[in-house]
């Protein structure tokens, strides 16, 4: 059995004790097939897991996103209350040997209520996969808290479908042009991405019709995919609805799992 392990360095961690076994006992009941178990924590580094990008087909996207969907799931209807991850990237995505996505590092993980929610922003999550109401937490809504993991899962269905580790370097000058009054070499990471966000940008998807889909398919897919531009298309406009900047427009992960499987069955028929 394979151990990854999540190492606080006690010198600097900004927990109470009490706070902290109550998160020990809130992650030991976690069990699920796309859910990395927590088993318990270390001072010190054990392992690390890690993985190598390599160029999948559009099948294998599909079944790695409907794995993260359905740990996500699982998380988002716990009972007796929900649990969003806050953290989600590839990063904390772990993968099989069989290709299977395991959810992992719940670092940042929350049970929603009422009065947790007001310190959901206390620790951020990697910038790029930040929800934009994450930069202000006066616009998290208890109510749609699950959506700020929704935003961070269209991100990483983009980097997976478009195989693409930066979603913003496709269009940094066309940022750079209208953000340039924000004195962009000045900025941090965190505040560039909150520009982003502010100003509506996303990542780049290279085409806005079933047509043109089809053009781009027909140029960068392998042969024995191109006819399934229209699976695209639809992955593609799925992820669109994830990214929208009102939580409350986002689809819930169980919409985004449904929609995952009729994606897939219809692969299977072609």
């Amino acid at each position: 059995m394979i151990v990854a392990v999540k190492v606080f360095d006690l010198n600097n961690f900004n927990i109470s004790e009490e706070d902290f076994r109550n998160e020990a006992i809130l992650l030991s009941r976690i069990r699920h097939p796309n859910i990395i178990t927590f088993y318990g924590s270390l001072e010190k580094f054990i392992s690390k897991l890690e993985t190598k990008l390599i160029n999948l087909s559009l099948d294998q996207k599909l079944k790695m996103l409907l794995n993260i969907a359905n740990g996500i799931e699982y998380l988002h209807t716990m009972q007796p209350r929900k649990i969003i991850h806050r953290d989600l990237k590839p990063q904390n995505i772990l993968l099989d040997s069989n290709g299977n996505c395991k959810v992992c590092d719940f670092g940042l993980s929350k049970s929603i209520s009422q009065g947790t929610i007001s310190t959901i922003t206390n620790q951020l999550g990697t910038f790029y996969y930040m929800s934009p109401e994450m930069f202000d937490i006066e616009a998290v809504d208890p109510t749609y808290a699950t959506a700020i993991d929704i935003y961070s899962f269209s991100i990483i269905g983009w980097q997976l479908l478009f195989e693409s580790k930066d979603p913003y370097v496709y269009n940094s000058q066309e940022v750079a042009r209208k953000l340039s009054s924000k004195l962009l070499e000045h900025v941090t990471s965190y505040q560039l991405t909150k520009l982003i966000c502010e100003n509506n940008h996303r990542p780049a998807i290279p085409f806005n019709s079933l047509k043109s889909c089809r053009e781009w398919c027909l140029e960068f897919l392998p042969t024995t995919e191109q006819e399934n531009y229209s699976i695209v298309f639809k992955l593609c406009q799925l992820i669109k609805q994830c990214w929208q900047g009102n939580p409350k427009l986002r689809p819930s992960i169980e919409q985004i799992v449904e929609q995952l499987q009729t994606l897939e069955q219809e692969f299977n028929k072609i």
